[in-house]
């Protein structure tokens, strides 16, 4: 057989395998120094995941806060450029109409129509 293992037969009748252990001096595992290192590390771990879970938290709120204000400036963007639009044309038009040699109306006459009076087609 193996060096290590041994077939044994249970009283129920199924085989058993038995290793043969090394003893191993595990006295370092009950030890005081080793009980407070593994107190301090679970504790800073979970100091360090506090720490990173706060701050992925605040990121994010700075990037929603931040996008709100990107949606905002863009909105403005367009009406500004909406209003330079509109005076660009009316730059444009009023040099359009002086290329057009046309004079100032001085007065304005309005025609009034009576009631009654229509146009027949013959």
């Amino acid at each position: 057989m193996s060096r290590f293992f041994s077939l044994t037969i249970t009283k129920i009748g199924m085989p058993r395998f038995n290793a043969r252990r090394k003893s191993f001096n595990l006295s370092w595992l009950k030890s005081k120094q080793f009980r407070t290192l593994a107190i301090g590390f679970v504790i800073f771990s979970g100091l360090v995941y506090i720490v990173q879970v706060n701050s992925l938290s605040t990121k994010s709120f700075e990037i929603k806060t931040l996008e709100k204000k990107i949606s905002q400036l863009k909105i403005e963007n367009q009406t500004l450029e909406l209003q330079s639009a509109e005076i660009k044309a009316s730059g444009e038009l009023q040099t359009r109409i002086g290329g057009l040699n046309m004079v100032a109306v001085s007065k304005t006459d309005y025609l009034s129509a009576t009631a009654g009076v229509v146009a027949m087609v013959k």
